[in-house]
Order: structure tokens, then C-alpha cells, then sequence
């Protein structure tokens, strides 16, 4: 038990009606709940020049980047199962004959010998997945318009309503354009206004890079411009996949133009809307991947969504997004009104000079949000390593799936953040994948159950692709897999985990436990396997990969094994699987100390090749899992050594890698460490738009998402428990990692494990109030805040963690008070 020496516990149903001393402080940031909240909004006060500063859209399935611009608009298309590629089967036939002689020659020491023939034998045919391609583009050109005559420009991007504005005055007129994307409507709306009647005058067309070809075409219906294309593999000898069969996804896209006070006319393979009002441009998609006639889904979708008036759309998806993005809220400090004057890629240069902006680090927290809720949604599948949005026919990484982290971290936010909805998205990409799964555990291993290595696409491969040094990772289905627990685990409802988590879990726990082998030395191992994408150094000197049983894979069976235990317990089924996985969890290889103190990454206490390596793989267990915890003091200071040996030696300067730096260290309850890697990440790591910047010069989302639950796990942290009893376990902590910059602030609509809605209001570091409220019934014990600031709880016994009991549907106010 914790003693709780001076504090004096307090507990209210209202806010302010006993502490009249405390209304000023809790009604100067009662404004944030998220039904009343000011819409926070990047925004700018020119065009974007470059795709960097365009500002994105999305539904989950199709996404845009609007450009906002004034003699020209353009906004750059994606529809999420565009690839340049079809369904293969990638499994290397030599395979299965061959896993048990590389796992000898690791066991044996002989490390080059393996690796030369699991090179051989074990990675796919062929050895590359195909790349995510974008659609298209829609471009308007406004007819007689200079540019350089427009004035009062402004460009923003509101990230509670999910519009993208763009307005200016030009020759006495007010013109403005707003542009969002459906998800009741499963379409991007463009609507275009001008105060003066009968000025609007463009043309719209589509049109793509390579591999496409537009058309006015009437089968879809009136002024209708039809994009019709094939993605094909990339003419690039690097890809091997582009030799082995060229073909790829079939898509369809289709505008039309609606003029109010105007006409539209077709001029060859572009429309013209003369003499309008208002105009609204109705844009929808369909692909083959998920139709077998795209043209006939896309002409279905548009006629649908174009029957509706834009006043009806628009408040459709208003009401849609808002529910979703309006939940949370944070106010860091109070505003200040020069700061909000200034554009956001003004902030954001002032910022990187070293001047502190707290309104933008919670401005950035919002964009996260926003990103995952327009990338992920119940239609889609999972967001990639873009989101959605990518421009390029050969874009970094295939901007597929990399599941030995970055689409792990993409979630990292989803359940905290109160975007539980978006898990649905990795829930869609692992059922893809299941079928594939299993066949590849089967044939490559000859085992049962689900397996995935680093890289996924579209069709769910599962196989080892790309090459030995980061393909042989056997362990992308049970990382993933553990969102699917967070889902459950923060919900609490039996329901999704017996019908929807559970039955995938399952899978992967009997390919861990079928993959285990022994040792001969008293334990399980697994393998061949690696630390993602880190080398050691042989005892000979020599760079290598692969071992037996890195230290990320014994985390990874062991967070799976004990999660599956614990729902088959929760579910009452499957008491046989359970026992065997109790029994070989304790036969598992023991985490080890190295040399330095540090937690080791592999079996044996290797040098690393790369000490400052970008991945932080043996921290696992300490975030986002928590295995290793202040409860195993010796292993949490062997992980701090290690994740400070990789900073000293240069890590973090990926922005992924920077947003795992700072929910490791708001792990560790380090508040100012935590808020300084926070703005290293915006500092170093972002775009105008406040895209995530990968170098050299590639924008990839996880940096933006994992730095958002970085944000949330600074303000809370929660750790779920639960017996074979009736009730349910919760227990959290307020404030555990708030730098010294954030010594006052407000947070509404964060999720804590066991069905938790959490507030807090805090000043000069210290909490004033928390609100729970709960959806399911349980007890929640509040565990005191590491640095000693606040304690909270019901009055009871001082060296009982103090604990609150609650209904389904109740609220419950704790306000605190420092004794002195």
C-alpha cells in the first residue's frame, strides 16, 4: 500500500458549491468541455506553394489535400485501396524445410551462415509489396482572375468540423470555397460562394499523373467528369514486384458540378460553371478492390450524395464529425491573443527559433486527433504510414503498412484520445490479413494460428518481404493484435471482445505458443527473428540481425500470452489453451541486464552497431506496454539506462522515433523531460501544415499520432485490472508527467481503462478538480502522483491507496486540496 502523508482527501458531487475560493480558478477553464469549445484551427494567410502546406480531408476511405489557391485550386485525391499491385501469394516454398536449420545455426552461434540461408530460403517471392497510389487531381480554374489582386486572403482547416475554408476579397467581392470529406456521404463537397450574384466563372477537370484518362460522361448522370484508371507498378527495378505482373487496382472517380444562379457546360473533358452564385462540387470513388464494378459504386455514391442539397451536407457531416472530434479538449494556460493573431506557420517558425507556445503544442494535439478520426473510420482500413494522403506513384516505404511500430503507433492515441471509433480501421486491415496469416503460419512455419511480419498492404500480406534486416520479424500480427485489448480493455464491453478481439488474439497467442522451441538450456525461444531493424555486432566483429528471442519478442509474447489468459478467463472458454500458455509464459527467456546497466536487446549483452539507433524496441514493456513498471524497480532503471544511452548516442531524430522518446519518458513520470522532447518533435520534426516530417523530407503520420498520446499520457494514465469476480478494477493518475510549461491548463473527454471519462483542471501544477465519468460500473483507485503534488480519493485509511465506487451512467466530481 502507498502512504499518502499530507494531503487531506476531499470528494463533492458539484464543482464550485462548496469552495467558493476555487470558482475563479474552475470557471476560467469551465470552457473547454467539448460542446461549447472553440473549434481549434491551423491557418494561414497564403496558398499553399508546396503539398507540405496544403491541408488535408479525410473519411477514413478518401482523402484530399486542399491547396487554396486563387486563380487555381487543386485538390490532390486518394481513395485508400488504390495499389499498384494485386493479391499474391508471397510464401517462399523452401520456407518450412528450412526455418529449423536457421534456427540451429543461431543456436549453434553460427549467425552469418544463418542469415545467408534464411536469405535464400525464407523471404517472400517476390520480394516487395506494391505502393499506395494517389487518384488524381481536381483542379478549378477561375476564369479572368489575377492572383495578385486578391486581398484580406485567408486559409484554415477547422478541426472540430472538418471543413478546409479558403476566402479572399477580389475586385469587391467576398469569394469563399469550403471543402470536407462525407463520411455519412461517402464524398468529398467542395461548395463555392460569391457575396456579388453571378461572379463565379471556372472550369473543373480531373486528371492523374500516369495510367488515367478523364472524360465528360453523361452514363453518370449530368455534368459529370468521369476519371477512370489503372494503378500500375512503378517502372523502377528496385521494386521486384514491377517485373513480376503489371497490373494493379482499377478505379473510378467522378465529379459533377452543381451551379446555383449560373450554367454548366462541358468544354471537351473539362466542365465550365459561368455566371454562378454558388456552385457545389460533388466528388466520389470507387476502386475494384472492394467492387467488382467500380464505375457502377461510384455512379451509386454520387447519385446519391448530389440528390442532397449542400445545407443538408454539410450539416450531415458536421453532426458526424463534431460527435467524434469535439469529446476532448485542452487549454494550456490561458490564451494569449497576440499568439492567436499570428498564423499557424508564423507560430510555428517563432517556435523552432526556441519562443514557448503553449497554445500551439495543444493546437498540435488537436491535429493528431483530427488526422486519426479523417483516416480511420468503420469504412476504411487502417491509416498507413500517410494516413491517406500521399501524392506520389512511388511514395517512401510503398506508404503501405509498416507493423513493427508505425501502425502500431498510429493507434497509440485512439483509445486516450476518445477516438475509440477509429479502431475499427485496424480491426478491418487485421481481418484482411487474418486468412493470409494463418496460410503463411501454416506453410512457413507449419505451425496453427496467425502470423505477420513487418510490412502489409492492401490484400493483408503477411509474409517476409524486403530483406533479412528488418523482413524476418514474425511478430506484426500479435503487436497489432494488443490494440484490439486496448479497445476492450478501455471500454470494457464483453461483447466486442468475445465477437471482434478475442477470436484474433486467440490466433496469434497459438502462433507464438506453436513457434516456442527449446533452448536446450531449460527455456522457450522463439526465432529467427530480429530487434526491428537494429544490427549487433558477432563476436567476430561482423553486422548482423538475426537471433533468437530478442528482447522485444519476449515482451510481445509475454503482454499477448497474459491478455489472452486473462479474456479466456473473462469469457470462460478455452481452459486448456490457457494452461498451456501459463506453462510455457514461465519458460520464456528472462529480460537481462547488460554490461552498462542497461536492459539488453538481444539474448546475449551484443554491442550495437548503431547505439543511437531510431527504434527503441526493448522498451516495449515500458510504453505502450507497461510489463516493466516502478513495481520491477531494477528492470524500470535497466530500461531508463538503456533509453538514455540511445539519446546520448543520437536517437529520437526520426519524428516517430521523438514521439516514442516522450511517452517513454511520460512513463517515467520525467514531466519536463517529456515536454522538452515535445518540442523537439515540433521543432525538428514538422511541416507548415504540422504534418510529421521523416527525413530527409517525407511526411509520415505517426510522429503526429504518437506525439498526440504522448500529449494525453503526460495529463493521464491508467492501468486496468480485473479478477474472475463481479466488478471491474480501474486505477488512475492525474498530472503523472506535466512539465514546468504547463502550470495551468484544462483537459475534458480523456478515456481511461474500464469505461473512464476523465476532466481535470489544474493550477500551478497541481490538480483542483478530476470528473469522472463512468459507462460501466466498477471501482477506480487514484494512485498519487509520483513528485508528491496531490493525492486523491475518497477519506480512508492513510496508507490505503483511496478508491471511488461507480455506477453505470454516473459522475463524480473529486476536488483536492495540499495540507500543509
Amino acid at each position: 500500500m502507498l502512504s499518502l502523508p499530507r494531503y487531506k482527501l476531499m470528494f463533492q458531487m458539484s464543482i464550485c458549491s462548496r469552495s467558493p475560493l476555487l470558482a475563479p480558478i474552475l470557471l476560467l477553464f469551465a470552457a473547454a468541455p467539448g460542446m461549447r469549445a472553440q473549434s481549434p484551427t491551423l491557418w494561414y494567410t497564403q496558398p499553399a506553394a508546396q503539398w507540405r502546406e496544403a491541408l488535408p480531408i479525410g473519411n477514413g476511405r478518401l482523402a484530399a489535400m486542399v491547396f487554396g489557391g486563387i486563380d487555381a485550386e487543386r485538390l490532390q485525391l486518394n481513395e485508400e485501396t488504390i495499389y499498384a499491385g494485386k493479391k499474391m501469394d508471397r510464401v517462399n516454398p523452401k520456407a518450412r524445410a528450412n526455418v529449423p536449420k536457421v534456427r540451429k545455426l543461431l543456436l549453434e552461434g553460427k549467425v552469418m551462415e544463418a542469415q545467408d540461408l534464411a536469405k535464400k530460403t525464407l523471404l517472400a517471392i517476390p520480394l516487395r509489396q506494391p505502393p499506395y497510389e494517389p487518384l488524381g487531381d481536381m483542379t478549378l480554374r477561375f476564369d479572368g482572375v489575377d492572383a495578385a489582386q486578391a486581398g484580406k486572403y485567408r486559409r484554415s482547416l477547422d478541426l472540430y468540423n472538418g471543413i478546409a475554408s479558403v476566402s479572399y476579397d477580389l475586385n469587391g467581392n467576398r469569394m469563399t470555397r469550403e471543402a470536407f470529406a462525407s463520411y455519412p456521404d461517402q464524398a468529398i463537397i467542395v461548395h463555392l460562394k460569391s457575396s456579388h450574384p453571378h461572379a463565379l466563372g471556372f472550369t473543373i477537370g480531373l486528371s492523374r499523373e500516369a495510367d488515367a484518362a478523364s472524360s465528360v460522361d453523361s452514363s453518370f448522370g449530368p455534368n459529370t467528369v468521369v476519371l477512370r484508371g489503372k494503378a500500375m507498378p512503378p517502372d523502377d527495378p528496385r521494386h521486384e514486384y514491377a517485373g513480376e505482373a503489371k497490373t494493379g487496382t482499377a478505379f473510378t472517380g467522378a465529379v459533377r458540378a452543381i451551379a446555383i444562379g449560373g450554367h454548366v457546360a462541358p468544354e471537351g473533358t473539362v466542365l465550365h460553371v459561368t455566371k454562378a452564385t454558388e456552385a457545389i462540387l460533388v466528388f466520389t470513388a470507387a476502386t475494384n478492390v472492394r467492387d467488382a464494378n467500380p464505375d457502377a459504386r461510384c455512379k451509386d455514391q454520387l447519385s446519391r450524395a448530389a440528390k442532397r442539397p449542400y445545407a443538408d451536407l454539410l450539416a450531415r457531416h458536421r453532426a458526424d464529425f463534431r460527435r467524434m472530434a469535439a469529446r476532448v479538449a485542452l487549454k494550456l494556460g490561458a490564451p494569449d491573443a497576440t499568439l492567436e493573431a499570428l498564423p499557424t506557420d508564423q507560430r510555428l517558425v517563432r517556435f523552432k527559433k526556441g519562443a514557448q507556445d503553449n497554445g500551439l503544442e495543444a493546437l498540435y494535439f488537436a491535429y493528431g486527433r483530427y488526422l486519426l478520426q479523417s483516416s480511420s473510420r468503420g469504412n476504411s482500413i487502417a491509416a498507413n504510414l500517410q494516413g491517406k494522403w500521399n501524392e506520389q506513384l512511388s511514395p517512401p516505404w510503398g506508404s503501405k503498412y509498416t507493423i513493427n511500430i508505425n501502425t502500431e503507433m498510429n493507434y497509440w492515441p485512439a483509445e486516450t484520445c476518445n477516438l475509440g471509433e477509429t479502431a475499427e480501421g485496424l480491426y478491418n486491415l487485421l481481418m484482411t490479413m487474418l486468412p493470409n496469416g494463418q496460410r503463411t503460419a501454416r506453410e512457413m512455419y507449419g505451425t496453427e494460428g496467425f502470423v505477420a511480419h513487418h510490412n502489409t498492404e492492401v490484400w493483408g500480406d503477411t509474409e517476409p518481404i524486403d530483406g533479412i534486416g528488418s523482413g524476418i520479424w514474425p511478430f506484426g500480427a500479435a503487436w497489432l493484435s494488443l490494440s484490439l485489448w486496448n479497445h476492450y480493455d478501455f471500454s470494457r464491453d464483453d461483447a466486442y471482445l468475445r465477437l471482434k478481439a478475442y477470436p484474433i488474439l486467440r490466433e496469434t497467442a497459438i502462433y507464438l505458443l506453436q513457434n516456442l522451441f527449446d533452448d536446450s538450456h531449460g527455456h522457450l525461444v522463439s526465432g529467427p527473428s530480429i530487434s526491428p531493424e537494429n544490427r549487433y555486432y558477432t563476436a567476430d566483429h561482423k553486422p548482423a540481425s538475426l537471433d533468437v528471442s530478442p528482447t522485444m519478442d519476449i515482451e510481445i509474447t509475454t503482454a499477448l500470452f497474459d491478455r489472452v489468459i486473462l479474456a479466456s478467463q473473462i469469457l470462460h472458454t478455452d481452459a486448456d489453451l490457457r494452461a498451456k500458455l501459463s506453462a510455457a509464459e514461465k519458460k520464456l527467456l528472462p529480460l537481462q541486464i547488460g554490461r552498462y546497466g542497461q536492459l539488453q536487446e538481444w539474448r546475449k549483452d551484443y554491442q550495437e552497431v548503431e547505439p543511437g539507433h531510431r527504434h527503441l524496441s526493448p522498451l516495449f514493456a515500458v510504453y505502450p506496454s507497461d510489463e516493466i513498471n516502478p513495481a520491477r524497480p531494477d528492470l524500470y532503471q535497466a530500461a531508463r539506462v538503456l533509453l538514455e544511452r540511445r539519446l546520448a548516442a543520437g536517437s529520437g531524430q526520426t519524428g516517430w522515433s521523438r514521439a516514442w522518446v516522450t511517452c517513454l519518458w511520460a512513463r517515467y513520470r520525467e514531466g519536463d523531460k517529456a515536454g522538452e522532447s515535445l518540442r523537439v518533435l515540433l521543432r525538428n520534426s514538422t511541416w507548415p501544415n504540422l504534418f510529421d516530417l521523416h527525413p530527409p523530407n517525407i511526411f509520415q503520420i505517426d510522429g503526429n499520432l504518437g506525439g498526440t498520446a504522448a500529449v494525453a499520457e503526460m495529463l493521464l494514465q491508467s492501468t486496468g485490472m480485473r479478477d474472475n469476480q463481479p466488478g471491474e478494477l480501474t486505477a488512475v493518475e492525474f498530472l503523472p508527467a506535466i512539465p514546468g510549461t504547463w502550470r495551468d491548463g484544462s483537459v475534458t473527454g480523456l478515456r481511461a481503462r474500464g469505461g473512464l471519462t476523465v476532466d481535470i483542471v489544474w493550477r500551478n501544477g497541481h490538480v483542483i478538480t478530476a470528473t469522472l465519468h463512468a459507462s460501466r460500473p466498477g471501482e477506480v483507485f487514484i494512485r498519487p502522483n509520483e513528485r508528491g503534488q496531490y493525492i486523491a480519493g475518497l477519506i480512508g485509511p492513510r496508507h490505503e491507496i483511496p478508491s471511488v465506487t461507480l455506477t453505470a451512467g454516473q459522475t463524480r466530481t473529486l476536488h483536492f486540496r495540499r495540507l500543509e
